[in-house]
């Protein structure tokens, strides 16, 4: 039988308190300041564009399919297959790997131009807010850590 200290993987019981008597995060009686966790600009950035990417391949793919420009098959799959390449971009854009498979899915918009022509106009544009949002998130996760860790100095 599992107390519950050992089925949390945190190691802290069911009040939230750890087995040293310490809070779940390690703070508490000793003193030490609870570290945290900010989530990431870039990636929150990245993540959205990649979302409405998605809907944008879909509403693409309806209009290729209702103007008849490519066979039904040609499209399901060319549009799935982006598809589904946007949402592992997005599920891995804890790595490296999320970033570069997000660039690819950027391409892959903007070659959807050879088929409905206007998605040229479309991906460059998402292109361009997928490149802002890379350059400007980083730069506010780089000032965030910044002041992070002057608020630290600071305080110590």
């Amino acid at each position: 039988m599992m107390t519950d200290e050992q089925s949390r993987p945190d190691g802290a019981g069911a009040d939230g308190t750890g087995t040293d008597g310490t809070g779940a995060d390690g703070a508490g009686a000793r003193g030490a300041e609870p570290q945290v966790r900010t989530k990431s600009t870039k990636r929150m950035f990245a993540a959205a564009t990649l979302t409405f990417e998605i809907f944008v391949v879909f509403f693409g793919a309806l209009v290729a399919f209702g103007l008849k420009l490519a066979s039904v098959a040609d499209i399901a799959i060319g549009g799935g297959a982006v598809v589904l390449l946007a949402i592992i971009a997005a599920a891995l854009l804890r790595s490296r790997v999320g970033y570069v498979l997000g660039h690819l899915v950027q391409l892959c918009l903007i070659a959807a131009g050879f088929v409905v022509p206007m998605m040229f106009l479309v991906g460059a544009l998402f292109a361009a807010a997928w490149v802002f949002g890379i350059v400007s998130g980083a730069r506010v996760d780089r000032e965030k850590a910044a002041y992070a860790r002057a608020l630290n100095d600071r305080i110590r």
